[in-house]
């Protein structure tokens, strides 16, 4: 994934208005935003603010707003909110803000010891679960119970079951929407295993579990890749 490192959006600063316009960069794991691009930053480009990536809780698209392409982010009790230029752009964001988010979160992990001590650390770790529906090979729509968790997400024929279903490996996997002109909460996961669609019960619902699939896809690549196998 190409990361986002800089680019021009809107800022509403704590519901304030009217919407500014600012320039916006990621840098390692703080957002910060400039009046206007600066030429260099080793020159010594002054910032006029910096939003902590450590303390964000979520970051969603805003459907319902008046201003297009706007999307929150979301940390304790204070929300920013922001507006790209184009939906793709909004994508862009907000996939580049949750890598920045968990690459922080395994930078330190620089040896093998402690790369190991985070693999104990993150086992049993489950983000999130709820129902979905998968397609079978005939088209068919299946309602399952899906848990999110230890880098796969793990399909259950219902709530309480013992027996999995499926079991989709989230690692270098790919996501994007499936029919969109005629699905309006379905989504496509392709693996190494094959391709896998599923459902949601709302756009809503499927939007949620897309940032929640995206978080666990880049915190496990991010894990396994820092582990030093002698």
């Amino acid at each position: 994934m190409r990361m986002f490192t800089g680019g021009a959006s809107f800022l509403l600063s704590k519901m304030r208005d009217p919407w500014e316009r600012f320039w916006f960069a990621i840098r390692d794991d703080k957002l910060v935003y400039y009046r206007d691009k600066p030429a260099s930053e080793a020159e010594g480009a002054k910032f006029v603010g910096v939003v902590d990536l450590a303390a964000v809780d979520s970051i969603l698209p805003v459907d319902d707003s008046s201003r297009a392409h706007e999307f929150v982010v979301k940390g304790g009790d204070t929300t920013w909110r922001l507006a790209a230029d184009s939906e793709g752009e909004q994508q862009l964001w907000i996939c580049g803000l949750y890598h920045a988010i968990n690459a922080s979160h395994w930078q330190d992990y620089e040896d093998g010891t402690e790369a190991q001590e985070s693999v104990v650390a993150y086992q049993s770790r489950q983000t999130r679960e709820g129902p979905l529906e998968m397609q079978s090979m005939l088209r068919l729509w299946r309602k399952r119970w899906c848990i999110l968790r230890d880098g796969f997400i793990l399909v259950y024929r219902k709530q309480g079951d013992n027996r999995q279903r499926a079991r989709i490996p989230l690692y270098q996997c790919e996501m994007e929407e499936y029919r969109p002109e005629k699905e309006d909460a379905a989504f496509k996961i392709k693996t190494d295993h094959g391709e896998f669609i599923l459902r949601a019960e709302s756009s809503e619902e499927m939007q949620f579990w897309c940032n929640a699939i995206l978080v666990e896809k880049h915190t496990i690549e991010a894990l396994i890749d820092n582990i030093h196998l002698e």
